[in-house]
């Protein structure tokens, strides 16, 4: 059996549900349960977070050609979402140790066209917030949170999403809240919520999440069998991984299409964020435990003095050739992500050269952290680490 380095949260029967729950009630109830969750006055239900992002720069009103500061290290296919508004995204370097984006590193990307920034909590630990929105309301500058992988951790108190002027969820198979796609806009804002739900009557239909139970189940499966040890391998392989890579992006991409979340998704949402706070805190545990037991020439991802990430991924530095690591830890029975299987380094050019960015990616390793890990599994994965590292 091969330890995979994620692992959905995927129920049994989570499913059977009454058909009188498949109401537009569902969705409603999901999003005033979500708008309490996060400390906000609206919560708006959409296809896919990405949706959610470009709803929520369409309702800033910018102009054309307007630059949006995006983490230099993220999913490039952001940046595209950004470019189909009429917006130029402008990168900005990370800071080495927390993966983040920081008041200075984006203070240094501020120009006069600047009218927005996309504020990551990446790996589900929070960047500081509170610094860089109000630097940029000083500014005149919206600051849009991006909380796709951070359901679940805190920020002085305050659970991510609810500070800056809006804020987007991700809910795919994934992530900490799993509705099988789609995800949740936050906001205080009267105007966008309103905008929102003009938009949302616009998609062309409702998401049918039947293929990605299917295929989470399956993936489930075959990390159980041996079956899964030859796309790992391809994936371990530097002349194959890019592929393989972009093929499982292919397959898991949000859907192309606007579509309006469904009432199942709302029905499987309202069950797993019940839970959210007590599978968070287990994680939590798991890593304390797991950052005990590692080498020091191991660093894992920093956390601010005051934040309490979920460690949706659990994201450490290592050496500069990390291909022998990556093999290393499959034979031994450990699937680790390197690269683009974990985020971006997105400057397309050297004159944006983003010096931190580039140095996470190149040694970045995420490793396995999970419901599905026992103690010993842990202890194991941090004895082969001490071993090679």
């Amino acid at each position: 059996m091969i330890v995979p380095r994620r692992y959905p949260d995927v129920r049994d029967n989570e499913l059977l549900f009454s058909e009188s729950m498949f109401s537009e009630d569902s969705v409603h109830l999901w999003e005033r349960v979500f708008a309490d969750y996060t400390g906000r006055k609206h919560a708006v239900a959409v296809g896919s977070g990405r949706l959610g992002m470009k709803m929520i720069l369409n309702s800033f009103g910018l102009e054309k050609g307007a630059e949006v500061i995006v983490p230099a290290y993220t999913l490039k296919e952001l940046f595209a979402v950004i470019r189909s508004l009429g917006l130029n995204p402008v990168c900005a370097d990370i800071d080495k140790n927390t993966f983040n984006i920081t008041k200075e590193t984006v203070e240094a990307k501020i120009t006069e066209r600047t009218g927005a920034v996309l504020a990551t909590h990446m790996f589900g630990s929070p960047c500081p917030i509170d610094e860089i929105v109000k630097m940029s309301e000083a500014k005149g500058i919206m600051v849009l949170e991006d909380c796709a992988h951070s359901a679940g951790s805190e920020i002085h108190g305050k659970v991510t999403g609810s500070v800056g002027h809006a804020a987007f969820f991700s809910f795919e198979t994934i992530k900490p809240i799993n509705t099988y796609g789609g995800g949740m806009i936050v906001t205080d804002c009267d105007d966008l919520d309103a905008f929102a739900r003009v938009e949302n009557d616009k998609c062309l239909g409702v998401t049918d999440i039947s293929g990605r139970v299917k295929s989470a189940r399956m993936e489930r499966f075959l990390f159980g069998t041996s079956l899964v040890v030859m796309p790992l391998t391809l994936l371990a392989c530097q002349a194959t991984s890019r592929f393989m890579t972009s093929f499982y992006r292919f397959f898991h991409h949000a859907p192309t299409a606007p579509l309006r979340y469904s009432s199942l998704q709302a029905c499987v949402g309202l069950e797993k964020i019940k839970t959210l706070d007590q599978r968070t805190k287990a994680r939590r545990k798991m890593a304390t435990q797991f950052i005990s037991l590692l080498p020091d020439t191991v660093r894992m991802q920093e956390v601010l003095s005051d934040a309490k990430p979920n460690w949706y991924f659990f994201v450490g530095m290592f050496g500069d050739n990390l291909w022998p690591i990556k093999r290393y830890l499959l034979r031994h029975g450990y699937d680790v992500g390197i690269h683009s299987e974990i985020a971006d380094y997105c400057p397309e050019n050297d004159a944006d050269c983003c010096p931190n960015a580039l140095d996470v990616y190149n040694r970045a390793v995420h490793l396995p952290l999970h419901e599905g890990m026992s103690n010993a599994c842990i202890e194991e994965l941090a004895g082969l680490l001490r071993k090679k590292c």
